[in-house]
């Protein structure tokens, strides 16, 4: 009995330690389920769903990437409002900082005349002072200015600044115009008088684009008005049928014609001109059914003369399917529109004898301008008009003619060689060989449009059943530069322009006087054709005023010219500004008729100085050197109206040196 007290008492403690256990037990897994749920719970209100919470025993644990450290904090603040921050542990981390994005770069300067719009973000100030100075040299201190620049002080990124160039180089070209700017880039949205203007100008725009510099140009004309209205398909030396030429009244038009022309498998590249004038609202409509035709016929060729619209087949090509491609034409072309169809025979080999009965002219053009003519008209008069018309045609050409008169030809001969001659003129130089019924025009020219613009005469001459060929090049080499004068030349032509009416500027400053203008324009005029004479700008005063003022206010106004010229599109590499003061007189400064004469700017010629030149040219920079330290007191001086004896001699000298 004894013993089984003693198990007992042992068996009752151990029941109750292991209750005590199993209690424990669970009341930890409760403290932690109920922890972590109450921390999950917290962080969603917060709004925080990208930290994770689970339990370490007592210890809740976060883990997660915080997208910053100020989130990281808020989320543990929200762990610590629920359990004891204590048993809180931070295993949270912050994303790495990502760098602020670039500063996005742009500009867009409008113009209207003498009014100029500017807006946009540039890295610097001093490239917001540039761009403004260049602007106000364009349109003139009385023209009006819209600021709107703003500066984002960084660096600026590849392409920025050759295409910021090329914009302030192109917006004096434009007195209508949108120029926006991104790096790399330049787009322009502008006005021209003609579609030859807009050629011009898009021309000039291209050449004053900077190097890798993409060059986005709509230049928008005035639509020509043709006369006769029309499309041509023929069969070129290739084998391949060709859009010789083609109009359209509007974009839809022109996309419908070039549309029908790509499913037809005509060979690039495609083009048609917009023009007023067209006979029919339904005009692209029969184009587009005349394109099928031919297509359906594998050639000769098909021409619209406003409603005339011929259709030559093959020779030799089956009769039955030429039949049903006519009629399906027929059906499809609209009112008004009358059809001409010609199926030729099979060709047949001709004899000697035949061969020579074929009437033949034939006009060469050599790149050294002779011109000969030789062939049949049908009599004196006709043989005169056509020696005549090759005259005018070929200016300054040297010309032989060697014409028979027959007057057996065939109808409508004269009217041909006329015709040709007046097309052979738009080459550069090529041959014009009519044989029969035939015509062949060859040869080489530095307009890309000159075999359109030869198709389109030959068909307005001669209509649209004219046969003939063309097979003109269009080579680089031949396109018309421009006239480059020696520097002798350029220098007297600029001082003669000077004499007539000097620069002049306002006073006590180096702004040139809106009257000026004129003249800064009629020098900018002769600078096209002296931008690779290296010349020098010189500015001069009269000896009213302190010498070392006078000095730097000539050196500033010489360089404003040069600003001026800039600001026009001139390239001004090859200019220099030199500030000569009151040193070189060319009147009596005692008189006001000479000091005015004494106020001038100079253009000299620079060429290779000798050692005394050298010299005197280091004398000279040595004391324009001294000058320059006074140069800024003595310029600010002026303008202020300085009292005292110094700012009457400031006053006087700006009254003098200026008209």
């Amino acid at each position: 009995m004894k013993t089984l007290r003693s198990l007992i008492v042992p068996l009752i403690l151990l029941v109750a330690l292991g209750a005590a256990i199993g209690t424990g037990a669970f009341l930890a897994r409760w403290i932690e389920t109920k922890s972590t749920r109450a921390v999950k719970d917290e962080l969603a209100v917060s709004g925080i769903d990208w930290a994770q919470v689970r339990s370490d025993g007592l210890l809740v644990v976060l883990e997660g990437q915080a997208p910053s450290e100020i989130d990281r904090f808020n989320a543990l603040e929200a762990a610590g409002r629920v359990v004891a921050t204590g048993r809180i542990v931070d295993r949270l981390n912050v994303a790495p900082k990502t760098p602020p994005a670039p500063p996005r770069f742009e500009a867009e300067l409008l113009r209207a005349g003498n009014r100029v719009s500017v807006i946009g973000l540039v890295p610097s100030a001093e490239e917001r002072r540039t761009l403004l100075k260049r602007l106000r040299a364009v349109i003139g201190e009385d023209g009006l200015m819209t600021d709107l620049v703003e500066i984002a002080e960084a660096a600026p990124p590849e392409g920025w600044t050759p295409a910021l160039e090329t914009a302030l180089a192109m917006v004096g070209t434009l007195p209508q115009a949108k120029i926006s700017v991104t790096p790399g880039r330049v787009v322009v949205h502008g006005t021209a008088e003609s579609a030859t203007a807009r050629q011009a100008l898009e021309a000039r725009l291209g050449q004053l684009a900077r190097p890798g510099v993409a060059l986005d140009l709509d230049i928008g004309a005035p639509r020509p008005v043709l006369s006769p209205y029309a499309l041509r398909v023929s069969r070129h030396g290739d084998g391949k049928l060709h859009l010789d030429t083609c109009t359209a009244t509007d974009d839809a038009s022109r996309q419908r014609i070039l549309a029908a022309a790509r499913k037809a498998g005509l060979a690039g590249p495609f083009a048609c001109t917009l023009a007023l004038g067209a006979p029919t609202t339904r005009w692209p409509e029969a184009a587009a059914a005349a394109i099928e035709a031919i297509a359906a016929l594998g050639g000769d060729r098909v021409s619209i003369v406003d409603v005339d619209v011929t259709l030559v087949a093959p020779a030799g090509h089956d009769e039955a399917a030429f039949t049903d491609v006519v009629d399906r034409l027929r059906k499809r072309l609209p009112p008004l529109f009358s059809l001409k169809a010609e199926l030729p025979p099979p060709p047949r080999p001709q004899t000697l004898a035949e061969k020579a009965r074929i009437p033949r002219f034939v006009v060469t053009r050599s790149p050294e301008n002779i011109v000969q003519l030789r062939g049949l008209m049908r009599d004196a008069l006709t043989a005169r008009a056509a020696t005549a018309l090759a005259a005018a045609r070929f200016p300054g050409s040297e010309l032989h003619s060697n014409i028979e008169e027959t007057p057996t030809l065939p109808e409508g001969w004269s009217e041909r060689v006329i015709a040709g001659i007046e097309a052979l003129g738009l080459l550069h130089h090529g041959a014009l060989v009519i044989e029969g019924d035939r015509m062949r025009i060859s040869g080489a020219s530095g307009d890309k449009g000159a075999q359109e613009a030869i198709t389109r005469l030959l068909l307005a001459r001669l209509g649209s059943g004219a046969r003939f060929d063309l097979a003109v090049n269009f080579d680089p080499a031949l396109v018309p530069k421009p006239e480059k004068w020696d520097g002798a030349r350029c220098v007297s032509t600029i001082n003669a322009i000077l004499a007539k009416k000097q620069i002049t500027f306002d006073p006590g400053s180096a702004v040139i006087d809106r009257e000026s203008l004129p003249v800064i324009d009629r020098i900018a005029e002769v600078m096209d054709k002296c931008s690779d004479v290296k010349m020098e700008v010189g500015g001069h005063t009269d000896s009213q005023g302190r010498e070392s003022m006078n000095l730097a206010l000539s050196q500033a106004r010489a360089q404003a010219v040069i600003d001026a010229l800039l600001a026009r599109e001139v390239l001004t590499t090859n200019l220099v500004a030199k500030g000569y003061g009151e040193s070189r007189p060319i009147a009596d400064n005692k008189t006001e008729e000479g000091r005015r004469r004494n106020r001038r700017i100079e253009f000299r010629l620079l060429e290779p100085v000798d050692t005394e030149d050298r010299a005197e040219e280091a004398e000279r920079t040595g004391e324009a050197a001294e000058a320059e330290k006074a140069s800024a007191s003595a310029v600010q001086e002026s303008a202020d109206g300085a009292s005292g004896a110094a700012a009457g001699e400031t006053a006087a000298a700006s009254a003098a040196i200026s008209e």
